[in-house]
């Protein structure tokens, strides 16, 4: 109770500015920043297939050396 009373000043201030800010968050272009995340996450998943499919390929040669190494 005590931190309600000492923090309702603060808010009383604020109360008017709360539309303000609630328009400018819902205006503000947030697309943006979710492309770049977007674009950052594909770069990076082509990355981690490139990675996969060349581990896939050792193993699949190491796995031949030595089939013929026994044969």
């Amino acid at each position: 109770m005590r931190n309600v009373l000492s923090e309702a000043p603060r808010w009383a201030n604020m109360l008017p500015q709360l539309p303000r800010l609630a328009h400018r968050a819902i205006a503000a272009d947030h697309a943006a920043g979710i492309e770049r995340a977007l674009e950052q996450l594909a770069a990076e998943q082509r990355q981690r297939h490139r990675s996969t499919v060349m581990l896939c390929l050792l193993i699949a040669a190491l796995l031949a050396w030595q089939i013929y190494i026994t044969l």
